[in-house]
């Protein structure tokens, strides 16, 4: 399983940066041949990863909360 949170909204359509994001649970056994995970451009010892999804849902029951309030 994998926690990715994303946004459908612009940056420039929200009054805040932080505003518009979700929360969402994704398990990696049902959406695994459509998900590509690369490293970023960051340190070393940096966690962080882009993840890009190909045809899958990301809305509906693999929604953590409210859409947009996932901050």
């Amino acid at each position: 399983m994998m926690m990715v949170v994303g946004r459908r909204s612009g940056k420039d359509e929200v009054e805040k940066k932080r505003d518009g994001l979700s929360l969402f649970i994704v398990d990696m056994k049902e959406e695994g041949e459509k998900i590509d995970i690369g490293g970023m451009d960051r340190m070393i010892n940096d966690g962080r990863r882009e993840v890009l999804f190909e045809g899958g849902e990301m809305w509906g029951e693999k929604l953590i909360g409210k859409e947009g309030k996932g901050f």
